[in-house]
């Protein structure tokens, strides 16, 4: 969850009624695995869909029992942050993910 998330950060969750929504970061666990990251889609048959910030492929689907709480807050270096809610972030995430499939396309054109 770079760069929002830094090794050694301690994390807060918060349960909502709601459940989560696109953009927020969630804890989900089942009995094979946990795992905190970002809510991409929703899908009511489907279930949860989720990625890491740094992750070209989303998480498999999440059925929403599997939901344990979202990121209320980041402690990093015994500093508080609360975690990122507006949607300034997913711009940005979604800008570099553009330039990393120019790259690739680059790449992909001028090598061959």
């Amino acid at each position: 969850m770079r760069p929002w998330i830094q090794p050694g950060d301690v994390l807060a969750f918060q349960q909502h009624g709601a459940g989560p929504q696109v953009g927020d970061v969630v804890w989900f666990a089942n009995e094979d695995w946990d795992c905190t990251h970002r809510v991409i889609a929703i899908d009511p048959e489907r279930g949860i869909l989720t990625r890491g910030d740094s992750l070209q492929t989303p998480d498999p689907w999440w059925q929403p029992s599997e939901y344990l709480g979202t990121l209320s807050a980041i402690r990093r270096h015994d500093e508080e942050r609360p975690a990122p809610h507006d949607k300034t972030h997913l711009r940005i995430l979604a800008f570099v993910r553009v330039l990393r499939h120019i790259n690739w396309t680059r790449k992909r054109v001028f090598n061959s």
